[in-house]
């Protein structure tokens, strides 16, 4: 069916496609190619809808449309070759960023998914690929705060995958998407793979934790000892540590505190033990 359209007509819906399944009037404006047929676009749009292809979804000022079928938009998607699809992604987020830079928190997964998408197949922009990195994270914990756990996790295994895609040395970066996650799924009440999650930052900031047996039992009687030189002599050993590792103390401290969870709650009384006084010791 959409073989049979007028090129300038299909070319609207390929460029829609991208946008999304709903689309703007002004969203296809500001990212269609060529000024002539941008000025006929509502005359396309009129048409797709009478061809019932498209449906009027808003009214003016915020003009928008609909495919009626979802495999149309899929069809018209895939018509279009991977670097156009490329380049209309990057103009589709670049358009969202500039036209509600006021107000860019309710667009960051979709901001996300455009710049996600706008890359390539190796990471030849490290710009886009920061900036993808950038909006995945905000979109992260957006998720999060409003309890969309599978989500949030969702754009933090994302961000991972992408960030050893293009290389990414950061640990402490990749150290806090995996406490993200842990975090989400202890509130997604998935107490196993949070703990994994979690103790794979930990991994990763170079604090394993303690198995079972002697090696628990000294850590454990270092934390003790650290604690009880905090409570003695306050002012030598609280709020010593060097400004340049407060990033990375923060950090941990935040997964310690929720591993000291997740094994009470997993019965590692020993495991949560150590976790408090670590995160205690870290905080101070």
């Amino acid at each position: 069916r959409l073989d049979r359209l007028p090129p300038a007509q299909q070319m609207a819906l390929k460029v829609a496609s991208v946008i999304g399944r709903i689309f703007q009037l002004r969203g296809l404006q500001g990212v269609y190619p060529g000024d002539d047929e941008r000025q006929r676009l509502p005359e396309h749009l009129s048409r797709l809808v009478e061809l019932d292809i498209t449906l009027l979804q808003g009214n003016e000022p915020e003009l928008a449309y609909i495919f009626k079928h979802a495999l149309t938009r899929e069809v018209a998607y895939q018509l279009l070759l991977f670097s156009q699809r490329r380049r209309l992604h990057r103009a589709v987020a670049e358009w969202y960023a500039q036209s509600y830079a006021d107000n860019l928190a309710p667009h960051y997964a979709l901001l996300a998914y455009h710049w996600v998408q706008s890359l390539g197949d190796t990471p030849d922009d490290p710009a886009a690929t920061n900036t993808a990195l950038n909006y995945l994270e905000l979109a992260g914990d957006q998720a999060v705060q409003t309890s969309a756990y599978r989500e949030a996790i969702e754009f933090f295994k994302e961000a991972l995958a992408i960030d050893e895609w293009a290389g990414g040395g950061d640990a402490l970066v990749r150290a806090r998407w995996m406490g993200r996650i842990g975090a989400a799924y202890r509130g997604w009440g998935r107490y196993t793979q949070s703990l994994e999650w979690l103790e794979g930052a930990l991994n990763l900031l170079g604090e394993p934790m303690p198995s079972n047996g002697p090696s628990m039992g000294g850590r454990m009687i270092t934390e003790i000892f650290r604690q009880l030189l905090h409570r003695i002599q306050p002012r030598r050993w609280i709020g010593r540590a060097d400004p340049a590792r407060r990033p990375e103390l923060h950090e941990l401290a935040a997964v310690y505190q929720l591993v000291s969870e997740m094994t009470f709650f997993a019965n590692q009384k020993g495991a949560s033990l150590y976790a408090v006084l670590r995160m205690m010791n870290i905080s101070e």
